[in-house]
């Protein structure tokens, strides 16, 4: 009796850590594919954005706290966002004349999504600055 006690007792055991392992692992792969949507779903937001905010010619302004008040109106207010823009004139080469960040910081952001353009400030028909600005959004 004291032999067929032990083996069942063997076997329930491994049936346990069997089933202990099969349980962690697909617990950790559901988690692993998490939902992609929303991140798509923000990328595209941030890429409508930088064009309306080119082709409206806001970026052309180069004001930061226009730009503010343009990402906050067309934004819903669950969006966090932050702009880094960089524009540069051509003088023998490229020299930078300026940067700005405005928005929200963004440093613990474990899913964000981001868009980024090149844009022309043109001024009496020639290009005076030549610019790029990423936008980077997350949900709150």
């Amino acid at each position: 009796m004291s032999k067929g006690f032990i083996f069942s007792l063997d076997s329930v055991l491994s049936v346990a850590v069997i089933s202990i392992f099969l349980a962690t692992f697909s617990f950790l792969s559901a988690q692993a594919q998490s939902d992609p949507y929303p991140l798509i779903t923000l990328e595209k937001q941030a890429n409508d954005l930088l064009i309306v905010l080119d082709k409206s010619g806001d970026l052309s302004t180069l004001n930061s706290s226009y730009l503010n008040i343009s990402i906050n109106s067309t934004l819903p207010s669950s969006v966090l966002w932050n702009l880094e823009l960089e524009y540069y004139t051509y003088s023998e080469g490229f020299e930078k004349s300026g940067n700005f960040s405005i928005g929200y910081t963004y440093s613990t952001v474990t899913k964000l999504a981001h868009a980024q353009r090149e844009f022309l400030v043109f001024e009496n028909s020639s290009v005076k600055y030549y610019g790029f600005v990423r936008l980077n959004l997350w949900n709150d």
